[in-house]
Order: C-alpha cells, then structure tokens, then sequence
C-alpha cells in the first residue's frame, strides 16, 4: 500500500509530467501491524478458525498474534522539495 500513496502523491502533484526515480528520495518511513488472532484471520479470509496459523505464517506470528504490516508513513521529497 505504501508504494501506491507514493505513487498517488507524485501522480497528484505532478500531473502529466514524468517523474525519474532519482528525483524521488525517501525521508523517513515505517510500519507497524495490526494483530489478528485465529478467529479474526478466519473471519477476514472466510476460513474456518483453528487451533494454530497456517505454517507459512508462523513467521510472522507472536505471542499476541499474527501481526499483518498493512500499516504505514512515508515521508518523502520530490525535486528538491520535502513536505510540510
């Protein structure tokens, strides 16, 4: 989702004009996530709550949860120009 508001913003404020990766730096950024357990995961995918997650997300599972990083900000400036 983050590349996309990256996208959106260049797109928005520099219409019709063609903007190089160069003249796009990022100035900070971070993620956090938001904590599912087995009943909340089965109930967003429609799938039937278990005793455990499924294998290939154990890597992302901690004591509270499974944590899903569709949480973002990303500070960035375009040509020069850092945001207010």
């Amino acid at each position: 989702m983050g590349t996309h508001l990256i996208d959106l913003v260049q797109w928005e404020a520099y219409p019709e004009q063609i903007i190089r990766e160069e003249e796009v730096k990022v100035a900070a950024a971070r993620r956090w996530p938001t904590v599912l357990t087995r009943e909340q995961l089965a109930r967003v995918t429609g799938g039937q709550a278990t005793d455990d997650f499924p294998e290939f997300l154990k890597k992302d599972v901690t004591g509270a949860g499974l944590n899903v990083y569709a949480n973002g900000d990303v500070s960035t400036a375009s040509r020069g120009r850092l945001p207010k």
